[in-house]
């Protein structure tokens, strides 16, 4: 029988005739990933990421059971006026215009009032949110999604109530809270940016929750839809942090054989730093700064020396973190296979929960087969000034046209420190990454985010964790606070050559050589300009 679009579900039976090739598909041939989480009846809790039990609204406009509204694609977000909390009523005297514009499709936003007068204010809310979907392009979207509960908020259906007075100590959590798309209970984080004053509340950043809700959602689905193998590192182990013995844990796993190994040419590592309880502030346990963090891997002949980065993380204000990073380049690293100690490293501590996932992806022609170190000494820091370039020796490497496919050069690059020159560099300044091959200049890595008001919440999408109880929003240089660094790669094929090649390599700003301009004749660390890299050359080869 036909298939249209080659899923091996014939067209008669297909419900998605458009799934792109080598998606994985179920029986009615409808992506895996895109499938909805069924209702679960229990058990239920109260506990943050406990499953939420079901509960009927009261609203302006009708009676809304959550157990038959949930379609399992959905997010829900609940936010109560809190008259004795200047943030809260901040957000809720807000524009809500930019929550419509910017919040996904898939998410229902609930409103109470903790008010004197709950019904006049969930009223007078309803009112703005009308003016404001004649305001936004698509306002039919929104039908059956916003819920006003003119219902005293003490006085809401049991489940709701239950949960908020078991947080009513924890943070905002009490007023402002979620369930995710697996039907969990979830804290919302800080609504609203963090300035010189102070935090000023704004009703959007409760757009960036279900922003965030997708991203997990996505990951769990991908990992699903691939069915990897999975080799696990980390199993809730208490990363212990500090500066000292407890800023390194070793760990150790089991890969497949050699020749398992050599039937892969995909790798990712799955990450989800855990919090006591999962229960945001520095008060709960939850670490407070946003802290570069690394997973290294250890020489497999010598397990006490552990240079190589596989994987960097810039861990998250105040909550937790959930990660899906590819590193397929990096798969030659552990081309032996078997047993291998590696080495989680920072300051702060956290549940760990690592698993590195690998698997075969039928869309790919090609596999890493071969890995060489350029430059950088990551998990350290360099100091970025007019010497750097001076340190980066040219590299030669040949090519042999006949047993590799292609080669690549594979990056993480970060910029660190502030405030200590005009530029803002490196953490608030676009550093720049030329690479030269035989003479010819390579596409430049470059990192225009940095220093843009918005330009972390605007990621949120890509794994950033929202919502965030510090500067988490601010753009930064190849890095935002509460996501996971990835791996860049620049292509060579247009300049490659067969036998021997040269390749230089620079780092610049504004197009040169950098000269910090210093605000102190003598800065001190750790606020002068940094970068974080790791450059490496990979080959690869049919498969």
């Amino acid at each position: 029988m036909p298939d249209a679009d080659e899923d091996g579900v014939a067209d008669g039976v297909d419900q998605c005739p458009d799934t792109p090739a080598n998606e994985p598909v179920n029986d009615v041939g409808c992506p895996i990933r895109l499938e909805a989480v069924p209702w679960s009846t229990g058990p239920y809790g109260t506990n943050i990421r406990d499953t939420a039990g079901d509960f009927t609204l009261e609203t302006l406009d009708g009676k809304v059971t959550f157990s038959e509204a949930w379609t399992g694609q959905d997010s829900w977000v609940f936010f109560a006026r809190s008259p004795t909390s200047p943030e809260l009523e901040q957000v809720w005297a807000s524009d809500p215009v930019a929550l419509l514009k910017e919040s996904p499709a898939n998410v229902h936003y609930v409103f109470f009032s903790a008010g004197t007068d709950p019904a006049t204010d969930v009223a007078e809310l309803k009112s703005r949110f009308t003016k404001a979907l004649g305001k936004i392009k698509s306002p039919d979207q929104w039908t059956g999604r916003l819920h006003f509960v003119p219902t005293p908020f003490e006085q809401v259906d049991s489940v709701l109530k239950t949960f908020s007075v078991a947080h009513a100590k924890h943070r905002s959590t009490s007023r402002a809270f979620a369930v995710d798309r697996f039907q969990r209970w979830r804290e919302v984080g800080m609504l609203g940016a963090l300035g010189s004053g102070g935090v000023r509340g704004e009703m959007r950043f409760l757009s960036r929750v279900p922003h965030g809700f997708n991203y997990e959602r996505s990951v769990e689905r991908e990992r699903a839809a691939l069915k990897p193998v999975e080799v696990v590192i980390a199993d809730g182990f208490v990363h212990p942090g500090g500066w000292e013995g407890g800023n390194k844990s070793r760990l150790e796993a089991t890969f497949p054989s050699a020749e398992q190994m050599k039937s892969f040419d995909s790798m990712a590592i799955h990450a989800f730093t855990s919090c006591p309880k999962h229960l945001d502030g520095a008060e709960n346990g939850c670490p407070e700064w946003d802290m570069a963090h690394h997973l290294m891997l250890c020489d497999e002949a010598d397990p006490s020396s552990c240079d190589t980065e596989l994987v960097r993380y810039i861990t998250t204000y105040h909550r937790e973190g959930e990660w899906r990073t590819d590193i397929s380049p990096l798969l030659p690293l552990l081309a032996s296979g078997g047993k291998r100690t590696l080495e989680y490293r920072g300051p702060n501590s956290y549940g760990l929960h690592l698993t590195i996932q690998l698997w075969n992806d039928p869309a790919k022609t090609e596999r890493p087969i071969a890995i060489q170190k350029l430059w950088g000494a990551a998990p350290n820091e360099t100091r970025w000034d007019e010497k750097y370039n001076d340190t980066l020796a040219p590299v030669s490497f040949d090519f042999d046209s006949q047993a590799a496919s292609r080669v690549e050069i594979v990056a993480a690059l970060t910029g660190h420190g502030f405030g200590s020159t005009n530029e803002n560099c490196a953490e608030f300044c676009n550093h720049q990454h030329q690479f030269t091959l035989n003479g010819s200049p390579l596409s430049l890595l470059e990192y225009p985010n940095a220093g843009k008001r918005e330009g972390c919440y605007a990621q949120v999408k890509q794994g950033v964790v929202p919502n965030q109880f510090g500067t988490w929003p601010f753009g930064r240089a190849g890095w935002c606070p509460g996501q996971d660094v990835k791996l860049e790669t620049v292509s060579m094929s247009d300049s490659l050559q067969s036998g021997k090649n040269a390749l230089d390599y620079r780092v610049l700003f504004e197009n040169a050589s950098y000269t910090p301009n210093y605000l102190d004749p003598e800065p001190k660390d750790p606020y002068f300009p940094h970068l974080r890299t790791q450059i490496w050359l990979v080959t690869y080869g049919r498969e």
